[in-house]
């Protein structure tokens, strides 16, 4: 197979992705990433002109840990190792934000993204726009709690 970092300048798509043959047994991939805590996607792509396979980690915390794991013993090639260099200067850039929750006016937990906010609720459907919202609109509560989007960078 043949793996590469994407990055768009136009539209700020960033990804790491590794093509091979449709029945590709992605195992020790699936173990590197659970020992690097890293979520991924694995596409099964059916074309008259070819079937693949893809491995894919498109969250920028991922693509960050997967670059610095390759890179630090310099297994990777040098003309991949400068992709990654120009993405993981792209990610580093951008603003990070942390949000707190508060019941009662009271702080009551810290997460990393709106959406583990929302896993955390557990409403069994996905709710990071209403806590962006609830963010954008200071002092308005959503599902019980009163949220704040703080820059931490």
């Amino acid at each position: 197979g043949d793996g590469c970092f994407y990055y768009n300048k136009k539209t700020n798509q960033t990804q790491f992705i590794i093509t091979s043959a449709y029945n590709q047994k992605w195992d020790s991939f699936k173990k590197l990433c659970k020992e690097l805590n890293i979520i991924y996607r694995i596409n099964k792509v059916l074309r008259k002109g070819g079937n693949y396979s893809q491995f894919q980690i498109n969250n920028h915390k991922g693509i960050i840990v997967i670059g610095g794991y390759l890179y630090k013993d310099k297994i990777g090639l040098p003309r991949k190792n400068k992709k990654f260099k120009i993405i993981q200067k792209y990610i580093k850039s951008i603003p990070k934000y942390i949000i707190k929750c508060y019941k009662d006016n009271n702080f009551f937990k810290e997460f990393d993204s709106p959406k583990e906010a929302s896993n955390w609720l557990n409403l069994k459907k996905e709710v990071s726009g209403h806590i962006m919202y609830a963010c954008k609109n200071k002092g308005k509560i959503s599902f019980g709690y009163t949220w704040k989007r703080i820059l931490i960078n």
